[in-house]
């Protein structure tokens, strides 16, 4: 995705009513025990790896002798051969590459997700190969993770109805499903009922899990470094700032009390809201739950995936529904409360959103969510509105020319394509690829052959800002769920735009600091998110004005925007047109001549309307 990611400063303090988010959790130093496992599948990682390393390494050396033998003499030659050689690499090394994650599991499989999703930065025999980190894992017999919710809940007091001769599971459960209702790489689900009648799911952690996670999130750093750096690919430094967002978050989801207060937190936020009766979440357990087990509420419905895939020759109407609402809950979360679901691939996924029996819609899974300050939620909100100007160019000119704009929220890309820059900003911040049809997919063409075929030339962010890359994370798998239920081409820019607009405008409000120029242009703009070219018109033409002049320049251009949008169609264009004169006192004419022009056309119609009617 994006690379070498700066955190957001200042502390948190994300502005909702619901309790505060639990403090992250800091790994021990690993025992003697954990350290002899990890040497072990250490070792056996390295020797299916080495191997596939070298064969990389070969190829490239031999591509740069074919390419200086051929490329001036032969060139039609040479990209045939080069093209031919990395296709064939590619095609057999994925599959054993995708192997290496099946047969370590755990952990491996939630990195083998990220990479399944990554198909514009990786050659997508990759990708392709990597597809089953998303499926069901073959289930473990319940017997072997029962000791590990007895052991979890022993010395806890049984449950209320519970026998007085009881034993084991039965002093707090009056039944569980010894078959799971599904199982991934790190734990398996089962249903259960209390002896209250209520239905519930357990959770359970695989007992190895927790003792490998250390050495294997070291070893999983080892190997991207080891691959991305023979290969010379600049996806390097992503790929090792991601690993070492995931040497944080991992644990998060390896503690099922973070995801309990998760999902309380949650609960809370989408009750504030008045929606708890439209977007159920389900109630948890405290009293038959710690950090290797969860027992929540199960709730009665079928997921989005499921729904979508029942419909043969369509998408059912409820799951492309439920997607929607989810994506406005989430949009309020994000830019309001500073609060959503950050882990690719295993929160907002289709199999994370349920239809429910009585017609609301259901979340579950709240394994790792991340809490915005108030400054990381202004930059979101600006990226937003910035977006959804569908500008390349002024998305590169204000985040990437101009980085004193947002003070440190600025991005730097190793190409000054303009076209390129856009395609990554829409690519990883839309759910619209095409930005509204502004990036031509011919650029995305473009990146993934230079990814299959040129890895060490691949346009990439080599620096960005913290936040972006969990709202990154929303948006990748909120673009899984769209291709899931048939809502490709759908924007979350352009869904978010109002609420990132409003959010933008209180922080605004409360804060005393004096705006930034970019606050100031973003407050410029007008609320309506059409007349696009108008928009555009003046952002650039405010971003021409010296810094000294720009506040000043905000409070004349206010009353000329406003009469600019409340012109009719034929007028805006004359409208933009004279906000990029010099001479304000000229376009403020023209704007105002437009506007009286359109108001006596409008009498006259409603006069003629009249008459007919």
């Amino acid at each position: 995705m994006f690379g070498a990611c700066r955190s957001p400063r200042g502390g948190e303090a994300p502005s909702s009513p619901a309790p505060p988010p639990p403090p992250s959790p800091t790994l021990e130093a690993a025992s003697l025990g954990e350290k002899f496992v990890g040497a072990g599948r250490n070792l056996s990682l390295t020797r299916k790896v080495l191997p596939i390393a070298f064969r990389f390494r070969d190829v490239q050396l031999k591509m740069r002798a074919v390419r200086k033998k051929l490329r001036d003499s032969d060139p039609d030659k040479f990209y045939a051969t080069r093209d031919a050689t990395w296709d064939a690499i590619h095609e057999r090394e994925a599959a054993k590459i995708a192997k290496i994650g099946r047969d370590m599991g755990g952990i491996y499989n939630k990195a083998w997700q990220f990479m399944a999703t990554q198909d514009l930065l990786l050659p997508s025999p990759w990708v392709a190969e990597m597809q089953f980190s998303f499926e069901d894992f073959p289930p473990r017999p319940w017997a072997e993770l029962e000791k590990t919710v007895e052991r979890a809940l022993a010395g806890r007091p049984p449950s209320a109805g519970a026998p007085p001769d009881a034993t084991g599971l039965l002093r707090y459960f009056a039944s569980v499903d010894p078959a799971p209702l599904a199982s991934a790489s790190i734990g398996q689900v089962h249903a259960a009922t209390l002896y209250s009648g209520e239905a519930v799911v357990v959770k359970v952690i695989y007992p190895e899990i927790r003792t490998h996670m250390r050495s294997d999130l070291a070893n999983i750093a080892q190997v991207a470094d080891l691959i991305f750096g023979m290969i010379d690919m600049p996806i390097k430094d992503t790929i090792m700032t991601i690993l070492g967002e995931f040497m944080i978050s991992f644990p998060l989801e390896m503690d099922f009390g973070n995801e309990l207060e998760n999902t309380r937190r949650t609960r809370a936020l989408i009750d504030a809201e008045g929606l708890g009766d439209a977007i159920r979440v389900p109630r948890c357990y405290d009293e038959l739950s710690d950090a290797s087990v969860l027992v929540m509420e199960r709730l009665d419905g079928t997921t989005v995936a499921s729904l979508a895939e029942s419909k043969a020759g369509g998408v059912s109407e409820e799951a492309s529904k439920s997607v929607l609402r989810i994506v406005d809950v989430l949009g309020k979360m994000i830019f309001r409360d500073g609060w959503f679901h950050a882990d690719t691939g295993a929160d907002t996924h289709p199999g994370n959103v349920m239809v429910l029996g009585d017609g609301s819609v259901g979340l579950i899974d709240f394994g790792q969510c991340c809490a915005l300050n108030d400054e990381s939620r202004k930059r979101l909100c600006s990226l937003v509105m910035l977006l959804r100007l569908r500008s390349p160019a002024l998305l590169k000119l204000t985040f990437a020319d101009l980085p004193s704009l947002f003070g440190d929220f600025d991005f730097k890309f190793n190409t000054a394509d303009v076209d390129e820059i856009g395609a990554l900003f829409a690519y990883f911040f839309d759910t619209d690829a095409t930005a509204g049809g502004t990036v031509d997919p011919a650029t995305y063409e473009s990146i993934r052959r230079t990814a299959r075929y040129k890895p060490a030339a691949l346009p990439i962010a080599t620096d960005c800002p913290k936040e972006v890359v969990f709202f990154g994370r929303v948006v990748a798998s909120l673009r899984k769920c769209f291709e899931k239920v048939g809502l490709e081409g759908f924007s979350v820019v352009d869904a978010w735009y109002g609420v990132a607009r409003r959010s933008l405008a209180e922080l605004r409000a409360a804060e005393d600091a004096p705006d930034r120029v970019a606050d100031s242009l973003l407050a410029l703009l007008p609320a309506d998110p059409g007349h696009l070219e108008l928009q555009r018109s003046l952002a650039m033409r405010f971003l021409d004005v010296p810094d000294a002049e720009k506040a000043a320049a905000v409070d004349a251009h206010r009353p000329l925007l406003a009469a600019a949008v409340a012109a009719p169609e034929f007028a805006r264009s004359v409208a933009g047109f004279a906000l990029l004169r010099p001479d304000d006192l000229r376009a403020a004419l023209v704007v105002a001549g437009a506007a009286v022009l359109f108001a006596a056309c409008s009498l006259v119609g409603t006069l003629a309307r009249w008459a007919l009617t």
